[in-house]
């Protein structure tokens, strides 16, 4: 009824990525880890029946779209599943201002949807602010070991461009704590 397809993240030169790029390549689009463990799928490669698009609705802005929107699929008891043979591609990010600018959105939809704002929510907010800072260490690991990024150089700029997002969006969220 719903599924999500693989969705292959270009860059423009292979051999001259941006450190974004090569960032991207590594975190960006994971598809089949979004719909078997998340479930939900990015609407870049996400098809369903007319009648099952229409028994969900419309996306509702303010949240994370592509997530409410299969997840209300799903409490409708529609089937969500990985496609490995639906392949399109998308293009990296280039540059700091654009992955900034993605990653502030989704922070911001992330705390509209997070489900109140009493005092343990607070706290449990803090915790993924802190959380996320933290996640740089073994998600190096990663970077790494991506079959994604051939050239050490890539590597390298991947791991500094993670540092930097994962503590930009710590302290986004740090900042919507302190503003209510």
């Amino acid at each position: 009824e719903m599924a999500g397809g693989a969705v292959n993240v270009t860059v423009r030169n292979e051999l001259a990525m941006s450190p974004v790029e090569a960032f991207e390549r590594v975190f960006a689009f994971r598809q089949q880890r979004y719909v078997e463990q998340k479930h939900f799928a990015v609407t870049a490669n996400l098809f369903v029946r007319a009648d099952v698009a229409r028994r969900i609705g419309g996306f509702v802005n303010g949240v994370s779209e592509d997530v409410d929107w299969c997840r209300r699929g799903r409490a409708l008891g529609f089937h969500l599943a990985f496609n490995d043979k639906s392949i399109v591609s998308h293009p990296a990010r280039r540059n700091w201002t654009e992955l900034a600018r993605k990653w502030d959105r989704m922070v911001a939809e992330r705390w509209n949807g997070f489900g109140g704002r009493s005092p343990f929510r607070q706290w449990a907010w803090a915790g993924l602010a802190v959380a996320t800072a933290l996640s740089v260490a073994p998600h190096m690991v990663r970077v790494f070991a991506s079959v994604e990024l051939s050239a050490w150089r890539d590597r390298i700029a991947a791991t500094g461009v993670l540092a930097r997002i994962r503590w930009r969006r710590a302290g986004r969220m740090l900042s919507l704590l302190r503003a209510g």
